[in-house]
């Protein structure tokens, strides 16, 4: 996510599944997209856009804080830094 393009919670959770060789769902990445706007997961800006296309489905965009970030940032599904 940290490409700044736009991403869907979908794309997201296969991106990660295919990286981890772990099915990850659709709420694990909701849920760690709200803890990468935490202080202690690097206080990132996360954008959220409605499509134009479809009701209900979103986009989002990671903006990354130019501060150093906390080891448990780059650890969000646990294994990615073991």
């Amino acid at each position: 996510m940290s490409d700044n393009r736009w991403w869907t919670i979908d794309d997201l959770a296969s991106a990660v599944t295919d990286i981890i060789s772990k099915h990850v769902t659709s709420q694990s990445i909701s849920a760690r997209i709200r803890d990468l706007r935490k202080t202690q997961y690097g206080g990132h800006t996360v954008n959220r856009q409605r499509s134009k296309s479809s009701l209900g489905l979103y986009y989002y965009q990671l903006i990354e804080n130019n501060r150093e970030m906390p080891t448990r940032q780059t650890n969000l599904f646990g294994t990615l830094n073991p």
